[in-house]
């Protein structure tokens, strides 16, 4: 899952460096403002493309996609195999 988590943080950190100070596994990347609305159809688009799944409108409100560890394990779950 490590890849999993350095793609989303690779992904984060082209909207703008991440918090020093932070436990990136529980980083609350919506909530802190680090993606907005506006970005988040194109954080998803990302995802979904590089991991060849598909995040629904329900992973998307689950709070498990809130942290990076939360959306590493939702991104691993979908995987196939």
């Amino acid at each position: 899952m490590v890849n999993i988590t350095d793609y989303i943080v690779r992904l984060l950190n082209k909207k703008g460096p991440l918090p020093a100070d932070v436990d990136i596994d529980q980083y609350r990347f919506i909530d802190s403002g680090h993606i907005d609305s506006l970005s988040l159809l194109n954080f998803v688009m990302d995802l979904e493309e590089h991991f060849q799944i598909e995040l629904t409108d329900q992973d998307l409100e689950s709070p498990e996609f809130r942290t990076v560890s939360g959306l590493a394990a939702m991104i691993q779950r979908k995987l196939p195999g």
